[in-house]
């Protein structure tokens, strides 16, 4: 057996062997199998497991430094009594490492233990920073630091300096192709900390130094071991992908890049978090409001992409194969549009089958009977008073002297003054064919404290739709008509131009048969889930709350709608909140929200947070639970039972968005383990 505490490996009979109970069994092991870390394969003697046991016994302090973890098995660096152990069994003859050929070079872009996954760094966070690029990056590939941790470089370059200065051991080239980071003097001579790439020749070697992201080639002479004060320090350069892309290789990689340089050089620039993939960050870099790819793209360089396209990059860079899906992108044409929340597309492929049915009816309308008596919803077949062409059309509204239409395959509205002989009667075969026109919204919606599209707002959206929009994303379906898309204009999305001019707020989202939670209940139509995607967001939240005590008090200087941090009196905790209190109440309590959970409460201490995390998206929907039309209202019975099945966020759901409202989202809630709609359980008889 193993003792899975300790990693004992020993030999029981089997009266020794006992049931364990359930805790036990939950309760997470105390031991962690580890390997020694090296680069190099490493090869045995019989006699080093004594001599380990004998050296680690015999040391007055051991301390161990995670590399990496492989195979489930962790890979670390051993220091006793601040010497390396992978260093003193080399250098007893106790183990041998493969090596490796002088001139074999590593084709990858950059190795998987390169890339940054910093825990402390959100989706839609804001940070400064100052920003590297180099000969060996991609043009959309950059290394940031953050302002905040250059003073920390700097005293660490000193450091550094004084204790390598001061030592003369020289490493052999086998030691520095076992480790993975060492101290090594630059071309500027001053000291760095440094990743080895590969081997040149001769006593050169390639390095990345990791607090800067730039390749540098080093000799032996310049060459120290890592002092292991210094081995646990976080790297210092964060690897980010702007979205970005070349118009045409006619312009060189170089001259882009010194650009970059150029424009970010001695200057503060404030990096916010698009999306972290696979570990990377994609981002955007912004100074002064101004966004670097829209200044490369007002220099002709390239345009913003598509972030699936940083996507598929990265997947390259780390050898990901990834199969990809049948169609991303759907050729289209813009029928009719309003406004961003109204647009109608007609699909490229359907354009043949509409031809041919305007020609149809164009042929048999003019003997077709008129309509008596329109009703509203009725389908007919109407002469558009612009063009007196004849369209299937959707009756909106009707009076004696009046119709108000839809024409269902474009989208644009009509309305008919004289109905003699301009609405008639559809023919079946005409009725059966599905509407070309599909209603479609981009996930946005007006600025805050604005219920409708502002007419500048418009004016500027109906110049940009004139353009050339030729592809559609369909991001979701829902049960409705209504789809959400993304359209492009020369490759980037619409959405990104229309937020970037201020003209709308990006509206997040539900897609169909994502993982939720019910967080809080007023009730069934008035309730907010969390989705599974957003339980990493959660728990940085929880991470950065953890130091609340210590942010600077409010007192009574706060107004309506702003975001601060709140303390939940139920469990002392501290949370996003947003203030609904004109003032304290007589007993110095502040009604609020908790925007990332639902409920309303009152607390006692709001503290001021950073506006980066104040400013990210909220993580709660709020949702109203889809229902047939004979169900007019829920008892209290039913109200009951949903909170019994939520149980307070315990109980996993599976959401299916039926429609989309400004303020919240319409939908069905299936449970997770076997797909039924709880609707069957809050009421009697029900049948989907």
């Amino acid at each position: 057996v193993l003792l899975v505490d300790c990693g004992i490996k020993t030999i029981v009979n089997m009266n020794q062997v006992f049931q364990a109970d359930d805790p036990l069994l939950k309760a997470p092991r105390m031991s962690t199998k580890c390997c020694l870390y090296s680069k190099s394969k490493i090869y045995e003697s019989e006699k080093q497991l004594e001599s380990v046991s004998a050296i680690i016994k015999s040391a007055k302090s051991t301390k161990c430094f995670l590399q990496d973890v492989k195979d489930e098995i962790h890979r670390v660096s051993v220091y006793v009594d601040g010497n390396d152990l992978f260093d003193l069994l080399l250098q007893e003859g106790l183990i041998e490492v493969e090596k490796q050929k002088s001139q074999e070079k590593d084709d990858r872009p950059f190795s998987n233990d390169m890339v940054i996954n910093d825990e402390n760094i959100i989706e839609g966070e804001k940070l400064s920073v100052t920003v590297s690029a180099g000969p060996d990056h991609a043009i959309n590939r950059m290394f940031v630091q953050k302002i905040d941790t250059l003073r920390q470089i700097t005293k660490m370059h000193m450091d550094l300096r004084d204790v390598c200065e001061n030592n003369s051991n020289v490493l052999t080239i086998e030691m520095v192709e076992s480790s993975d980071l060492l101290a090594v003097k630059a071309k500027d001579t001053h000291w760095y900390r440094g990743k080895v790439i590969r081997h040149l020749k001769d006593s050169t070697f390639e390095f990345k130094l990791v607090d800067y992201g730039r390749d540098e080639q080093i000799t032996l002479p310049n060459i120290r071991k890592m002092p292991p004060k210094f081995q646990n320090i976080e790297k210092m350069a964060i690897e980010v992908f702007v979205p970005f892309q070349k118009f045409s290789d006619r312009v060189p990689d170089d001259t882009i890049k010194a650009e970059v340089v150029n424009l970010t050089k001695d200057i503060s620039i404030i990096l916010q978090v698009v999306e972290v993939y696979r570990g990377c960050l994609i981002v955007d870099l912004i100074s002064n409001g101004f966004y670097l790819d829209h200044a490369l793209r007002d220099r002709k360089f390239g345009i913003r992409c598509d972030v699936q396209v940083i996507r598929d990059q990265i997947d390259s860079l780390l050898g990901v194969k990834v199969e990809k899906n049948s169609i991303q992108k759907e050729a289209v044409e813009i029928s009719h549009f309003d406004n961003p929340e109204r647009i109608f597309v007609q699909m490229k492929t359907d354009l043949p089958r509409l031809k041919e049915l305007q020609e149809n009816i164009q042929i048999v309308a003019p003997s077709l009977k008129s309509m008596p008596a329109p009703k509203v919803g009725e389908l007919c077949i109407v002469c558009n008073s612009f063009d007196t062409m004849w369209y299937r059309a959707r009756i909106l509204d009707y009076a004696p002297d009046i119709t108000t239409v839809q024409f269902i395959d474009y989208g644009n509205t009509d309305v008919i003054t004289e109905k003699q002989n301009q609405v008639k009667e559809i023919l079946s075969e005409f009725e059966k064919i599905e509407p070309f026109a599909k209603f479609c919204s981009l996930s946005m919606k007006p600025i805050k404290g604005r219920s409708e599209w502002d007419e500048k707002v418009l004016e500027i959206f109906n110049n940009i739709m004139m353009k050339s929009i030729t592809e559609c994303h369909f991001l979701t379906k829902t049960k409705t008509d209504k789809h959400f898309v993304k359209l492009f204009i020369d490759g980037e999305e619409l959405e990104n131009i229309l937020i970037r001019q201020n003209l709308g707020l990006y509206h997040d989202l539900i897609l169909s048969d994502s993982i939720c939670y019910v967080s809080h209940i007023n009730s069934l139509s008035d309730f907010y889930i969390q989705l599974e995607k957003d339980a990493k967001a959660l728990d940085l939240f929880s991470e950065y709350f953890s130091k609340a005590e210590s942010f600077p008090d409010i007192g009574d200087d706060f107004e309506v709608g702003k975001i601060c941090a709140g303390q939940f009196l139920e469990d002392n905790g501290w949370y996003r909140v947003k203030i609904l209190s004109e003032k304290r109440s007589s007993n110095s309590m502040v009604e609020v929200q908790f925007i990332d959970f639902g409920n309303i409460a009152e607390v006692k201490c709001l503290k001021r947070m950073s506006n980066e995390i104040a400013d990210l998206p909220i993580m709660t929907k709020q949702c109203q639970l889809n229902v047939p039309k004979t169900i007019l209202n829920f008892s209290a019975e039913a109200e009951n039972k949903f909170v019994e099945i939520a149980q307070q966020g315990a109980t996993v759901m599976k959401v299916v968005l039926v429609a989309v409202e400004r303020d919240y989202f319409v939908v069905e809630l299936l449970r997770a383990d076997n797909g039924k709609n709880i609707l069957s359980e809050l009421v009697p008889n029900f049948h989907e």
